[in-house]
């Protein structure tokens, strides 16, 4: 069985990782699998793709022209057909919309994987709303969260046609990794790090006004933020207003993330939305404490009090209050950090990809041979 995964990527984040680690795992089960990626004329990336050739994927481009362009839609079907691919898997609502044309065009069935829809602005729920209703249509439909399986429920993309999927990781490099005494990339004293893209849905602004609190009790500590987006300026701005600029690093992108954990003595993840995000799975795998907003997901993977600890999305004072416990009590400190290793076990690529296969072959569009052999 052939499947292509067709992704508009405007970088490498969660979304990406997802794809990469599914592929690779499915790869590993019997089925081949390939990444395909838009390659915007106006902001041209191929990093997926790139990453996809570091693991041995097969990976192709689709040159896209314009928000409409039907010559990719062109390119996409004649690709399907010419290796013969067997089923189509999009992944955000642009890959929706030209693979879903593309894969009834070449007569081949279209699975989705909602990840998350932004509301952050007019066109993005626009956009939203119209992906939900081409959702409509596909065979399956897949979302990482029940939060987002039962926004598609109230879409009226039928029941039958939704599953429940959770993400899943490739734990081997992040269980190489061990206290942080085994690795002090950031400096000596307590170092606190936040992983993400620098959006407003990721909450970087509540992380540094709760860090202008926390250098009050501790000075020498530090916050190191990783990852690149749009609002790189405004955060960098936000930090010389509150006055810890010299105590806030701004590390860019990492594609060397295990390390970056490894630096790290606490994780925080104060967003406002989520699904399921691949850096909880990755800082927990990493044995590293963590504090996250109770969005999405995220409280199907954290345990209040056992494995990490929860806050209320958008709550500075809570999230001050979760990172003082945890920086005040290194014992608890540690003891979440194992558990988060523990715990984070049944959140492998593996059994991801085993879900993803028995859920084409329920709705019949996998081999029973394949399925078996998973």
């Amino acid at each position: 069985m052939k499947v292509l995964h067709l992704v508009s990527s405007g970088g490498y984040y969660g979304k990406e990782a997802v794809i990469i680690n599914l592929c690779s795992a499915l790869e590993k089960l019997g089925c081949e699998a390939e990444v395909g990626a838009f390659l915007h004329s106006h902001a041209p990336n191929d990093e997926v793709v790139t990453r996809a050739h570091r693991q041995h994927l097969p990976a192709k481009t689709f040159a896209c022209r314009g928000r409409v362009d039907l010559r990719t839609v062109r390119a996409i079907r004649a690709h399907i057909l010419a290796q013969q691919i067997d089923l189509v898997h999009t992944h955000d609502y642009k890959a929706d919309l030209y693979g879903y044309l593309a894969a009834r065009w070449a007569r081949r069935p279209v699975f989705a994987t909602c990840h998350l829809w932004f509301s952050t602005g007019m066109q993005e729920r626009i956009y939203g709303s119209l992906d939900r209703f081409v959702l409509r249509n596909f065979d399956g439909v897949i979302g990482v969260s029940p939060p987002i399986a039962t926004r598609l429920h109230k879409s009226w993309v039928p029941r039958s046609k939704v599953a429940v999927i959770a993400n899943g990781i490739d734990f081997s490099p992040f269980l190489r990794v061990e206290g942080p005494s085994s690795n002090r990339e950031f400096g000596s004293g307590l170092t606190i790090g936040i992983v993400g893209r620098l959006v407003r849905q990721k909450g970087h602004r509540f992380f540094l006004a709760a860090a202008r609190g926390i250098l009050e009790k501790y000075s020498e500590a530090k916050f190191v933020v990783v990852g690149e987006g749009p609002d790189r300026k405004q955060l960098e701005g936000l930090a010389q207003e509150l006055g810890i600029a010299g105590s806030v690093y701004f590390a860019g992108f990492r594609d060397d993330m295990a390390s970056a954990y490894a630096g790290f003595d606490l994780m925080v993840m104060p967003s406002l939305d989520e699904g399921l995000p691949m850096t909880l799975l990755e800082t927990m795998a990493a044995k590293r404490a963590v504090i996250a907003s109770a969005v999405g997901a995220v409280p199907e993977v954290i345990e209040h009090g056992q494995n990490g600890l929860l806050v209320q999305p958008g709550n500075t004072d809570d999230l001050e209050q979760a990172m003082l416990l945890l920086l005040n009590d290194a014992s608890l400190r540690h003891r979440m950090a194992e558990n988060a290793r523990e715990s984070v076990s049944r959140f492998s690529s593996d059994r991801m990809a085993r879900n993803y296969l028995d859920f084409y072959q329920r709705m019949g569009h996998c081999p029973v041979t394949a399925a078996v052999t998973a």
